[in-house]
């Protein structure tokens, strides 16, 4: 592709009301094959709606520091030549001056400071995209570019490769503080206050049995926000059914939410 085309992101729209970020070809709109491929294989199945956006849109970066420097990136993976050390710097260098340059049109110039300029934490998830994308890459396109070879022994030696080029680029930042649960009392606390005869309950009375609920699911399960939130009575264990069923449903219709 010229890269004076470029690339847009697009995000498309099931008839279950699934939202799914597409990278397009900007001249021509058409999706960009591969990364779109490592979207629906690798990706859809075990991440939000959110996080699959900001993962096409580290894509689209990638897909544009290839362009601009010469480098036809699909053509490259479906013959598996694997980007050596040098480049994946060249990379990461590219990111940190594209994503730390851009202008804030509604922030300050002290805030455009602090936003403008990417934590570890984040910079190392941008890298995070494009190595999956890679090493995903080697695993699709090895057996076919190099048939005869010893396949399992090319592929774990290509994804070493790419793995070790990534880790000497990563940022190194603060540790991340442990995470602090109730203690067994605060718990026990809990459970009275939400009881729906309780004095104390904070809830309006409409709500005071759900929000029970809620509370003794998440306490017994573990399950996360969202989680919850989509549990239907569907997957509640009755009669042979012994499991809760924890099932993923983006943007479902008949889910009022926006997102």
């Amino acid at each position: 592709m010229n890269a004076a085309e470029g690339y847009v992101v697009h995000v498309a729209r099931f008839q279950s009301g699934e939202r799914f970020p597409i990278l397009l070809c900007r001249g021509t709109l058409q999706p960009v094959v591969l990364a779109t491929r490592y979207i629906l294989d690798e990706c859809r199945e075990s991440s939000q709606a959110n996080t699959l956006l900001r993962s096409v849109r580290v894509l689209k970066w990638f897909y544009e520091w290839c362009d601009g420097t010469g480098v036809e990136l699909e053509s490259r993976l479906r013959r598996a030549r694997l980007f050596n050390a040098g480049e994946i710097t060249g990379f990461c260098r590219y990111l940190r001056a594209r994503r730390t340059s851009e202008p804030m049109a509604s922030a300050n110039r002290a805030q455009q400071e602090v936003v403008s300029t990417l934590s570890p934490a984040t910079f190392n998830f941008y890298l995070g995209v494009v190595e999956r994308f890679l090493i995903w890459a080697a695993y699709e396109f090895y057996p076919v570019a190099m048939p005869g070879r010893n396949i399992r022994e090319s592929v774990e030696t290509g994804r070493e490769r790419i793995q070790r080029a990534f880790r000497s680029n990563k940022l190194g930042g603060r540790a991340v503080r442990a995470r602090l649960g109730l203690t067994g009392q605060e718990v026990a606390e809990l459970r009275e206050v939400v009881k729906p005869e309780d004095r104390r309950n904070p809830f309006k009375p409409a709500v005071r049995f759900r929000n029970y609920v809620i509370v003794e699911l998440m306490l017994a399960t573990g399950l996360r926000r969202g989680e919850v939130l989509k549990v239907k009575l569907s997957h509640l264990p009755r009669g042979p059914k012994q499991t809760l069923t924890v099932q993923r449903a983006p943007d479902d219709k008949d889910d009022t939410r926006r997102n």
